[in-house]
């Protein structure tokens, strides 16, 4: 409470600088969407992002936990091949997934995440089952 107090106090002794606020903002939104190159008419939304980036993540984390540990599964990704080592599945998920992300319509994201969410669902499936 007290510190509380102490910054409330702070605070206002400091105008705020609006200019330095929208400036802020301005490139906060700029470095939010680095990686677009293409004009959307309805650009990915950050719940969505956020889903996808979440769902890609759990996917790696099962992808990689099932090849290391079960011989018989297999990566279904087309674009990885039946093995992949651990740099081509982080470069796959840390470069190629952004830039899908930024440069498709929201609909495209979505979509995409439901089938993340299948194969991820799949991996924890093969890896519960598998021995």
């Amino acid at each position: 409470m007290l510190l509380e107090t102490m910054i409330a106090i702070e605070l206002e002794k400091e105008p705020f600088d609006y200019k330095q606020i929208h400036a802020d903002a301005v490139v906060i939104e700029q470095d939010r969407r680095r990686f677009n190159f293409i004009k959307l008419d309805n650009p990915v939304s950050d719940e969505t992002l956020t889903k996808y980036y979440i769902w890609n993540a759990l996917d790696f984390a099962t992808t990689v936990y099932a090849l290391e540990n079960r011989e018989q599964v297999k990566e279904g990704n087309l674009i990885l091949g039946e093995y992949p080592s651990l740099d081509r599945l982080l470069l796959h998920k840390l470069i190629l997934a952004p830039l899908i992300a930024h440069n498709v319509e929201n609909i495209v994201i979505e979509t995409i995440t439901l089938g993340i969410q299948i194969a991820t669902v799949n991996n924890a499936r093969l890896i519960l089952t598998s021995d």
